[in-house]
């Protein structure tokens, strides 16, 4: 399914109906049975599997830039805001990375 994330009012399950499911219904008609049937322990939230992706998103190297438009962020701040923390080891690998290169050239690999 393509979404647009850009809209404010964009959603992405609609009830059988065409309309669109208040957090409680949608927790109890498909939330909770997804999760159940997952074995997904009951403290994570719908919410949580968007931080989740975005949290593999950035273990997999994807750009902040490209991560703000899938969330559909309205500025790049709010999303480096959010999530600059999963960015812990950026500067070690950054650093590893020039390393690296430099080592290369010198051997001339």
């Amino acid at each position: 399914m393509s979404v647009d994330f850009r809209g404010s009012q964009t959603n992405v399950f609609p009830t059988l109906e065409s309309t669109w499911y208040y957090q409680g219904n949608f927790n109890r008609t498909v939330w909770y049975p997804i999760r159940d049937a997952a074995d997904i322990p009951d403290r994570y939230t719908f919410h949580d599997l968007r931080h989740q992706q975005v949290a593999l998103r950035i273990a997999a190297g994807a750009h902040m830039k490209v991560i703000q438009q899938r969330l559909g962020h309205k500025s790049f701040q709010v999303t480096a805001d959010t999530y600059s923390h999963l960015f812990a080891d950026a500067e070690t690998d950054a650093v590893n990375d020039v390393n690296k290169l430099f080592t290369e050239q010198a051997v001339g690999v």
